[in-house]
C-alpha cells in the first residue's frame, strides 16, 4: 500500500521520474534473475532470483512493475519465501 501510494503520487507530479523508476527497477529485477543463474556467494541474491523465476514461470511472462498485481505478487512471494512457507 505505501509503495502504491508513492507511485501514484510520483505518476501524477512527475510522469517521467515515474517511468524513469519503473525502468530500473525493472532492470534490477532483470539483474537479479541473471545473476541468480550462476552460482553467487550472496543467498539473498539466489533466494530473490527464485522467487522471481517461481513468479515468472507462474505467470507466463517477464515480472512488470508498473503492474500493481505484478507488485503484489513479488510482495507476497517475498514474504512467503522469508517466512519459509
Amino acid at each position: 500500500m505505501i509503495v502504491q501510494r508513492y507511485l501514484a503520487r510520483l505518476h501524477f507530479a512527475d510522469h517521467c521520474a515515474y517511468c524513469c523508476l519503473i525502468h530500473e527497477i525493472n532492470g534490477w529485477l532483470r539483474l537479479v534473475l541473471a545473476l541468480a543463474r550462476f552460482s553467487t556467494p550472496f543467498p539473498s541474491i539466489t533466494m530473490l532470483g527464485d522467487v522471481l523465476g517461481r513468479l515468472r514461470s507462474s505467470r507466463g511472462s517477464n515480472v512488470d512493475f508498473a503492474r500493481c498485481s505484478d507488485r503484489e505478487a513479488i510482495g507476497n512471494a517475498f514474504i512467503v519465501s522469508a517466512r519459509g512457507a
